[in-house]
């Protein structure tokens, strides 16, 4: 690629000048010479692009962790070291974040397995440490945690060790889909989606729980992160705010909500947080055991086997699951667990209808929402504009929620009413950009909602 660029009069020094949006922008002024390549192989080359100007910066301040800026850093997974010691508040080393395939990231040499008793014991006789055995009642699941030699660290080596057809896959991490912060006056252009007292579940950071948006409010929280980790609580609070939050003539789109908050994150670095699967699991079959009508995930990641089986689960049990697109921009694969299939994918638009420069793009779309400029709660007091498709994913979250709670309407029946009220954007019908097109507030709806749901 670098041959490539040389030969077309580029320098990476020069290129790495460029901040990242408008490095994106530039990708796609280098490649339309290349010509003759398909849609996919054209990502793929904007991508290993964007990560290599991105590793020719000076980030001599990632690791501070000292303040989290106002507008974190861009693609911060492909900023991170290759090992990354995740110390407790004590300086212990809690574990260890590494690179594996395909520049995901897991903590070393960590798997998850679903086995018997059985397979316990052959386990330790391979030397393999195990760590933790978790049973999820409510997911109906048993989960090993294991840690393997460094000549049993591959799937292919793991799947030696397991019967034919035994679950498994590493304990990778994910991250908060949070995105740029702007200022500016806080206009209330936001009204209640659902007065019902739905119960809506979020898996995030933890939440400024006592925050004077909060007050009145129902909020349950349960943490599932190790011991001694500093847990943030910045995104977590914006977007609990979006749901029940209200003050300075805000109010959530839930008021009257019962909202079961799992804090999965820890601090990895000041701009960034990291969740395990493990506790991804764990704060899942949390709100399974609480009976929520909806999970709001604004997360994304990579695909995991123990993960999705999960998710499975909580889909199973009626219990409708809406995640981020993620904000790892348009060149980039699928993120999950946005890409499951059944899983509601949300990208994010700003006031005027364009999509979200940071947004990912795929297929698996579902619907857009307004993810630009959104005024929500700051867990540092007060309230500010949030950006992000995590910010879009609330709003249809909460869609959802009343779609199940007022109207009896199981996933397949409310994407249909959602389906029929969405703005097509893009393309005709859905596309890989808006899904199925904008879902806008009730007030700028081109077709009344309650006309799609009496029929």
């Amino acid at each position: 690629m670098f041959k490539k660029l040389i030969s077309l009069g580029f320098s990476v020094g020069a290129l790495s000048a460029f901040p990242p949006a408008q490095a994106q922008i530039l990708n796609r002024d280098i490649l339309e010479p290349l010509g003759g390549l398909t849609r996919d192989v054209e990502r793929g080359l904007e991508r290993q692009l964007e990560r290599d100007l991105l590793r020719d910066m000076d980030l001599t301040t990632l690791l501070d962790t000292t303040e989290r800026p106002d507008r974190p850093v861009r693609d911060a997974l492909d900023l991170l070291p290759d090992a990354l010691p995740i110390l407790d508040v004590a300086g212990r080393l809690v574990l260890t974040e590494v690179e594996v395939e395909n520049d995901w990231r897991a903590v070393e040499r960590e798997w998850l397995l679903t086995v018997d008793g059985e397979v316990v014991e052959q386990l330790i006789a391979m030397d393999v440490d195990i760590l933790e055995r978790t049973v999820l009642e409510a997911a109906d699941l048993q989960i090993l945690r294991v840690r393997v030699p460094s000549d049993r660290d591959s799937y292919r080596a793991v799947a030696a060790l397991l019967p034919e057809g035994a679950g498994f896959d590493r304990n990778h991490l994910y991250e908060v889909q949070e995105g740029d912060r702007a200022s500016g006056d806080i206009v209330n252009t936001r009204t209640p989606v659902v007065t019902a007292p739905v119960r809506i579940g979020m898996v995030d950071t933890a939440i400024s729980a006592g925050h004077e948006a909060f007050k009145g409010r129902s909020i349950i929280t349960r943490d599932f992160v190790d011991a001694g980790l500093t847990r943030p609580e910045a995104h977590g609070t914006a977007i609990a705010g979006l749901f029940v939050g209200h003050g300075e003539g805000l109010e959530g789109f839930a008021p009257n909500a019962e909202l079961f908050a799992a804090s999965a994150f820890y601090r990895r670095t000041a701009y960034d947080e990291g969740a395990t699967t493990i506790s991804l699991a764990k704060s899942i079959n949390w709100l399974i055991g609480e009976n929520v009508d909806v999970i709001n995930m604004s997360l994304a990641g990579p695909p995991n086997a123990i993960l999705e089986r999960v998710l499975k689960s909580a889909q199973d049990k009626g219990i409708m699951v809406i995640a981020a697109a993620g904000n790892a921009g348009p060149a980039s694969p699928p993120l999950y667990p946005a890409a499951y299939d059944g899983v509601i994918a949300v990208t994010a638009v700003d006031e005027n209808n364009q999509v979200y420069r940071w947004a990912n793009q795929g297929v698996h779309l579902d619907f857009a929402a307004l993810g630009v400029s959104v005024p929500t709660v700051r867990s540092t007091g007060g309230f500010g504009m949030e950006t992000g498709t995590s910010i879009a994913t609330a709003y249809v979250t909460t869609l959802l929620a009343r779609e199940k709670v007022e109207f009896g309407h199981d996933l397949h029946h409310a994407v249909e009413a959602l389906r029929r009220i969405a703005l097509d954007l893009g393309e005709t019908g859905r596309d890989p950009v808006y899904g199925y097109g904008l879902l806008a507030d009730q007030k700028d709806s081109f077709m009344p909602i309650e006309a799609v749901f009496s029929e």
